[in-house]
């Protein structure tokens, strides 16, 4: 095997793995990744069914203009879906999009020539990408002409599957160079002291921005109404210049359609160009990712004050880790994206119920309401507990643990708790009362705060009843479920926590009398949850490897 494929094979490998998995948890990765390929074939069969009989009943109706119009908004959704999916594992992947400081530092003082570490870089990204557009487009390429038919005069089903394949390939490599061209552009105009911070802002906004979209897209093929307008703002949307590409392809003579495909081949050049000018100016500059000597700040840390507290200053290592760290602060923003979405998913569905089908949808607006900080605690108290379970740099842990010390231990528990109402509840709370006001009143606004406060509250307490471990400091290995099943189980017990505390809560603060009894129920429901919780802290020695094989053993050096 010759150096430029032991370079290839190592850059894809490390596509599939990262250092805060234990040796135990890259197979539950891997088997994670497997998963959800399954589960994206199953959901194109799924949804396959669902379009055999939704054109099966347009045929009954035999309306040429609405099944070309609803064949568009299906057209639509499968491409916005494509490009959004790509730019969702392109984003995930940011660190490896290029050569970076670590390749820099470990290879250019071994005898390897730089072009081979780029072409290296580049197969391997080609492989990986290849795995998705193949998994992404081809079975909707195959099976959406199929279903999508009727007593109607179309092209020919090989003419619709290339057209829809060369488009979603398309839309897919486009939002693959706009993501790499963004990287690009920020590892080449911004200077090394910018790079890391600016980096993860633009990250951090792609990912919540491509997750925040996820029940737009999801919401599409139920607009053909709204892409028959073709309103302005349309013309701003990838999805829609694709489905020009996809039209023209299919010999439409429509001059709205020619103009969005045009579009959609201007903006994908032009994403492919800054892309291989960024690939070629970090090729010609490979030095520029030697980071410059630091410089010791001559101030205190302003959070030194938090290192006062009982728990030994881990408070202040938990807070401190998560404004540095762009690994959990990212972890942390991902999650934090999937639950609000979800919970924005209620407007959306309001919105769309009020355009298309003239309903009123206040009620589902006040519920919505209601159950947004639910369900906005229940995904921050989720992405924390995440995000404290992976190491920032494990091979330090040994510090933590030849200074356990077992009556420290409850107070070095508690910084997690604080952490999960400082940084979960209180935001959510916040964040929502706009929201309620506007919705609700500030009469049922300010009787439902205390009792949603304290469902939060309860949320925090069940979830850290078995927590044993120091923050950051442990391997961490994913569970052996089935991705598809660990999604399931986190959406019904997300929709059940939030809209079902949501309408306990709106059926208990109309009545006074209902609303004493169900505070003192929560109330007392917390302090027995905190009792347990704070009974059973401290017992046993914190957890530092979820596959039970420590590196580094106990020395027993700090008194018991």
């Amino acid at each position: 095997m010759t150096t430029r494929e032991l370079l290839t094979r190592h850059a894809f490998s490390g596509l599939f793995r990262n250092d805060a998995f234990s040796e135990a948890g890259i197979g539950g990765y891997r088997a994670w990744i497997i998963s959800i390929g399954v589960a994206l074939f199953c959901f194109h069969v799924h949804f396959a069914r669902f379009l055999a009989k939704k054109y099966a009943a347009i045929a009954h109706s035999h309306n040429h203009s609405l099944f070309l119009s609803i064949v568009a908004a299906d057209e639509l959704f499968y491409l916005s879906a494509s490009f959004l999916m790509i730019a969702l594992v392109a984003t995930l992947q940011w660190q490896s999009l290029f050569p970076g400081e670590r390749d820099f530092q470990v290879l250019s003082p071994l005898p390897v020539l730089r072009s081979g570490i780029f072409l290296s870089r580049v197969a391997a990204l080609a492989i990986f990408l290849s795995l998705f557009l193949v998994t992404f487009n081809l079975p909707p390429a195959l099976l959406f002409p199929a279903f999508a038919r009727g007593p109607f005069p179309l092209e020919s089903i090989g003419h619709r599957i290339s057209a829809h394949l060369v488009s979603g390939i398309g839309a897919s490599l486009h939002a693959f160079f706009c993501v790499l061209a963004l990287q690009g552009l920020c590892l080449t105009m911004l200077p090394h002291r910018w790079r890391s911070r600016a980096s993860f802002l633009i990250q951090s906004t792609l990912l919540v921005t491509a997750i925040a979209a996820i029940p737009i897209v999801w919401h599409v093929p139920g607009l053909n109404r709204l892409l028959d307008t073709r309103a302005e703002w349309l013309t701003w949307l990838p999805g829609v210049w694709w489905l020009g590409v996809c039209e023209t392809l299919r010999g439409s003579s429509d001059p709205w359609f020619h103009a969005m495909s045009h579009r959609a081949m201007l903006t994908g050049v032009a994403s492919v160009v800054i892309a291989a000018a960024s690939y070629w100016r970090l090729y010609l500059r490979f030095s520029d990712f030697a980071a410059p000597p630091r410089t010791v700040s001559p101030s205190a840390s302003p959070l030194l004050f938090l290192a006062r507290r009982d728990d030994g200053g881990l408070f202040a290592f938990l807070t401190w880790t998560l404004l540095r760290s762009a690994q959990h602060r990212l972890i942390l923003s991902g999650i934090a994206a999937v639950g609000a979405s979800l919970a924005l998913d209620g407007f959306i569905s309001g919105y769309i119920r009020q355009w298309t089908r003239g309903r009123g949808a206040q009620g589902l607006f006040a519920e919505t309401a209601l159950a947004l900080p639910l369900l906005l605690t229940f995904s921050l108290v989720a992405a924390l507990r995440m995000s404290f379970r992976i190491p920032h740099e494990w091979r330090a842990h040994w510090i933590f643990k030849i200074t356990e010390h077992a009556p420290s231990r409850p107070d070095q528990l508690s910084a997690a708790t604080a952490a999960m109402y400082l940084f979960a509840v209180l935001p959510s709370i916040l964040i929502a009362l706009p929201f309620q006001f506007m919705a609700l009143g500030p009469s049922v606004t300010l009787a439902a705060l205390p009792l949603l406060a304290g469902i939060n509250a309860c949320l925090v307490e069940y979830t850290l009843q078995d927590w044993n471990r120091v923050p950051f400091t442990s391997t961490y290995a994913p569970g052996s479920q089935p991705a598809a099943i660990s999604f399931i189980l986190f959406l019904v017990a997300f929709s059940s926590y939030g809209y079902g505390g949501a309408a306990i809560v709106r059926a208990l603060s109309r009545v006074p009398f209902h609303w004493f009894l169900a505070a003192a129920a929560i109330s007392a429901a917390w302090y027995l949850l905190r009792r347990k919780r704070r009974a059973q802290w401290g017992h046993e020695p914190f957890t530092f490897a979820d596959d039970g094989d420590p590196t580094v053993l106990v020395t027993n050096f700090a008194p018991e």
